[in-house]
């Protein structure tokens, strides 16, 4: 469940209420998907004016998940698509959808443990730490 509202910022561009709907849609989407995501921050900013290209749309989608900070930050100039705010705005938050989806399953994957470390050296100082690879095992009593 999200502790805030979503945070809107706008540069370059006027600020609409269409792509602000546009915006909580997502959001309310990632919220319904109960990845734990706490709060979403989202800047669409148009950098800068290309005479040849066109002006592009740039998306950045900053989520917080499980106190991780999560942030997509696209290119806007790779994608054609990215002059329509829209699409832009889909393909962050696509994006931010599959990278806290990432993080999950890292989160839930198995730990392996790498055994005990070793000294500067590598030497095992003692015969009792060589034979057991430097680990204390404890006995059970069984009985």
């Amino acid at each position: 469940m999200m502790q805030r509202p979503v945070q809107v910022t706008y540069r370059g561009l006027t600020s609409s209420p269409a792509i602000d709907d546009a915006i909580q849609k997502r959001a309310d989407k990632l919220e319904q998907l109960e990845l734990g995501v706490t709060a979403v921050d989202v800047v669409v900013s148009m950098p800068s004016h290309h005479h040849r290209k066109g002006n592009f749309v740039h998306v950045r989608v900053d989520l917080e998940v499980h106190g991780k900070r999560v942030v997509t930050d696209r290119e806007p100039e790779k994608k054609i698509e990215h002059k329509d705010v829209y699409l832009a705005i889909r393909d962050a938050f696509d994006a931010a959808e599959r990278r806290v989806h990432n993080l999950h399953a890292r989160m839930r994957a198995p730990r392996r443990w790498a055994g005990p470390r070793r000294p500067e050296g590598g030497d095992i100082s003692t015969e009792a730490e060589a034979s057991t690879g430097g680990m204390e095992w404890s006995q059970r009593s069984t009985g």
